[in-house]
Order: C-alpha cells, then structure tokens, then sequence
C-alpha cells in the first residue's frame, strides 16, 4: 500500500515522514510533535504497522524509507510507554536479518538503545519475552544495551533487572549449542559483567566452560572478569533533535561529498607524513610498497621447566640441563 492511501489522523504532516530522511527540517519535526498527542502516536504506530515484508516495494530510490526510524525516535520522544507493544511487535515482524538491516541498519547497535532506555522499563516483562522471542539477534543486543545504559544512568536498580539476565543466562546453560547464537550469549555475558550482577558470575564461568559464547566477541572468561574494573561507558542521552544532529553531522551516509573529500584528505595529510617519517615503505606508481625486512630474532633460551629439546619427554632440568 502506497503511504498516501493510509488512513493516517494527520496525513499532510505524516507524510512529511515519509518524504524525508534524518535531515528533515526541524521546524517540520516540531510541527509533527506540536499535534494531538493521542492521535500522533496512534499514526506513527501506524507507520510501523504499514510496514510490507515485500522490501521490493520500497526499490524506488526517490522513496525515502527513514519513516520507520522517524516513528520510532517519535514515539520515544513522546515518552510513549504505552507503544512499546506495537514497537516490539515490529522487530518480531521483521525479525530476518535482512529485514532488519533494510530498515535500521546500524542504528541496531548505535540508537535503539535509545528506546529502550526511556520505554523499555515501563514494561520490562514485555522487554524479557522479546529477548526470548524470535526477533533478529543484534537488534536483541540494542534492547539489553538500553536496559545496561539505564542502570548506569541510575534510572533503575541494577537488582531489578537482575532476574530477566540470571532467566536469559539459565536458558542458555540449559539450550543445546546448536540453538544458541553465540554472539547473543556473549552479548548478555558481557552485560552481567558490566553492571556487575557479581550472584550470576558463576553461570556465566558455565558458559564458558562449555565455550558456548563466541570468543571474538569478548575473549576468554578471564578477560571478561577482567572487564569489570574497567569504567564502563555511559552513553549520553540525548533529545531527538540532538539525536538528528549528531547523526547527520557525523555519520558517513549523512556526509556531503565536501566533507567526505576534505575527511579523506586529512587521511592523506596523514599517511603522507608517515611515508616521509618510515623509510621502510616507499611509494611508487601510486601504490605503497612494503620492502622486505629481516625479522628481527630474539635468541631463544630454554628453561629449566620446559620440555626437553632431546626428546626425551622430560624436563630440561631433570634431563640434559641437571648440570645446568
């Protein structure tokens, strides 16, 4: 269905959505947000509803489709607690990981946490069934990241959302590997760690033992205890229209070829100097070559605890190195 057949309450300004990207004028955005509350939020549930499976639809270039990321970012700024169903039922419907990725991209991890932090915990039993649910994995990873956010904001008391994390850790403890994703576990094993929900540590110490959670993601059990003296980041909570700002003064898509062309620029600036300054790299024809250079060899020297270099399977202070 076309956006114009919608039925939307306000189309001429909903429409404005749907025809502009992030770099909607602000004026236009605080005329959207000047209307009726209640029916506001009943057309921008609606745009998330509207929604087709069939991404054919939205080929058209000149169709713009930040309209879900406007409704969102609205909703949030409404503080409407009371969408936070209909927003949950949209990434249950476009829980394949293209879908999602058409439709958010990298706001998955970059801005959802946003949501979340704000609505999320108005209904946190319905937070935990999604983290159960089928939706797509990284978008899992931005609603747990609103919630660890909104503790280190102090919004909320860690022990509070201690049960939905020890209900998720469990569940993996008591999954077949197979049906795990082990990003997602690690995910939710580094979350633990960094709000220090210390009574789930020994779980987590299962989970690993089992090598369940993907090592690339955080290392080994070892390096993640390591992680809890580190001092965690709290990201800014910024309004809406900070939140365009930032986005479309600093995120690539968003850039101007001016600005991409003076970013890459400064790049040059840079690895020119390095060419002048490093005599191993020279460039020529306008590639970089690398000229080879011996390694540099630390003479190795055995230790009276290591195995034997003769073979014999014992250590080199009870064999070869007992007169050493």
């Amino acid at each position: 269905m076309n956006y114009t057949e919608i039925p939307f309450n306000h189309p001429t300004e909903i429409h404005h959505l749907y025809e502009n990207d992030l770099l909607i004028d602000h004026e236009i955005l605080r005329q959207i947000i000047a209307l009726p509350r209640k029916t506001l939020i009943q057309d921008l549930e609606l745009i998330l509803e509207s929604t087709s499976l069939d991404l054919d639809i939205y080929e058209d270039e000149s169709e713009k489709t930040s309209f879900v990321l406007h409704a969102l970012f609205l909703l949030n700024h409404l503080n409407s607690n009371e969408s936070l169903p209909k927003i949950i039922q949209f990434f249950e419907k476009h829980s394949d990981k293209d879908n999602i990725e058409f439709w958010l991209s990298d706001h998955k991890t970059e801005t959802l946490w946003n949501v979340f932090f704000n609505l999320g915990l108005s209904n946190l039993d319905a937070v935990k069934n999604a983290l159960f649910s089928e939706i797509e994995i990284f978008t899992k990873m931005g609603i747990t990241n609103g919630i660890i956010q909104a503790v280190l904001h102090e919004k909320i008391d860690k022990q509070i959302v201690e049960p939905i994390f020890k209900e998720l850790l469990t569940y993996f403890n008591s999954t077949s590997v197979e049906l795990l994703d082990s990003d997602f576990v690690a995910c939710v094993c580094s979350d633990v760690v960094e709000i220090k929900l210390e009574s789930l540590y020994s779980i987590v110490k299962e989970l690993y033992d089992r090598d369940i959670p993907n090592y690339g993601f955080n290392g080994s059990y070892e390096n993640l205890m390591l992680e809890q003296n580190s001092n965690h980041i709290r990201k800014p909570y910024i309004d809406i229209f900070e939140l365009y700002e930032h986005i479309t003064s600093t995120w690539n898509d968003y850039l101007s070829y001016k600005e991409k062309t003076k970013h890459l620029k400064k790049i040059d600036e840079v690895f020119i100097k390095m060419l002048s300054e490093n005599p191993v790299i020279k460039q020529k024809n306008n590639f970089i070559e690398y000229e080879p250079q011996m390694p540099l060899l630390k003479e190795y020297k055995i230790s009276r605890n290591d195995p034997c270099s003769c073979g014999s399977g014992k250590k080199y202070k009870k064999c070869c190195g007992v007169d050493a």
